[in-house]
């Protein structure tokens, strides 16, 4: 058996950044290939950071809304409010969430749209300027992105309380929420 040690073997620093480029054409077209790449998926992702994400969701049987992800803090099914007296109409109960006592509003009614009773309905619970409330809502379908400048102008409606509830419709259907103009107007009632 022998008992030779290994062999060190030294690496030299480069002497300047030159040292490390590539020195045969394969290796330099494959390091433009992925500099170019890398560009590329830079200026996708400074695109990107305009567009807001939203949880899309359906009000009703035709009636597509979204939620900026940056105001929902949680998605909560098979929980029932429990009610309260003397209470706005469109305020269904209350629940128990870590402790606090959270408002929970049934959208379609805040929204003045057709209520129904939904067994499968889930509860979004948004937060702003230190208020979280629920939001009842009838289905979740996922999430998707929006450009803000890239919205269309929202309708108005005799039917909604206040159209300043809507930012605008991201692809002419899905209606996205103001949830700091829902939440200012519960501060000031």
């Amino acid at each position: 058996m022998s008992t030779k040690a290994p062999k060190h073997h030294t690496l030299q620093s480069p002497r300047s950044a030159s040292d490390l480029l590539p020195t045969d054409k394969e290796s330099y077209r494959i390091l433009h290939e992925r500099a170019d790449f890398l560009a590329m998926t830079t200026l996708d992702t400074k695109d990107n950071k305009k567009n807001i994400s939203y949880i899309k969701f359906h009000l009703g049987k035709q009636e597509w809304y979204g939620i900026p992800y940056h105001y929902a803090k949680e998605v909560i099914r098979n929980i029932t409010p429990t009610k309260i007296p003397f209470v706005p109409h469109y305020i269904v109960g209350v629940i128990n969430r870590h402790g606090a006592l959270i408002a929970v509003f049934d959208l379609k009614q805040r929204l003045n749209l057709q209520s129904s009773n939904n067994e499968n309905a889930h509860i979004i619970l948004v937060t702003f300027n230190n208020i979280t409330v629920g939001f009842l809502v009838d289905h979740i379908e996922g999430s998707e992105t929006y450009d803000p400048n890239a919205l269309d102008t929202r309708l108005t409606s005799r039917w909604m309380v206040k159209s300043e509830y809507i930012v605008g419709l991201h692809q002419g259907v899905i209606a996205i929420l103001n949830v700091e103009s829902l939440l200012s107007d519960v501060q000031m009632n």
